[in-house]
């Protein structure tokens, strides 16, 4: 569904402040879905290594998550309505 989505408009940079600390102020409530999701990632990471290291007879790697991890962007997505002009 995303990937059908086009932006019609923005907010006032008033609503996007208030929306973006709102947000990062529940970080803590997500953190162990953030934790989860990064400890699946270093998995699948590790046995794309494995398999090609396999093939190549290369040495090991050992790869594992970085926590907590780093938040580098936020994006809030919301329904809007394309406007007569």
């Amino acid at each position: 569904m995303l990937e059908q989505a086009n932006p019609v408009g923005d907010a006032p940079p008033g609503i996007k402040q208030a929306e973006i600390e709102e947000l990062l102020s529940k970080i803590t409530e997500i953190e162990s879905y953030l934790e989860l999701f990064a400890r699946e990632r270093s998995h699948s990471l590790s046995q794309s290594h494995r398999r090609v290291r396999a093939i190549t007879q290369e040495g090991q790697i050992q790869v594992k998550p970085q926590l907590p991890m780093d938040i580098l962007g936020v994006y809030i997505l919301q329904a809007g309505k394309i406007r007569n002009s």
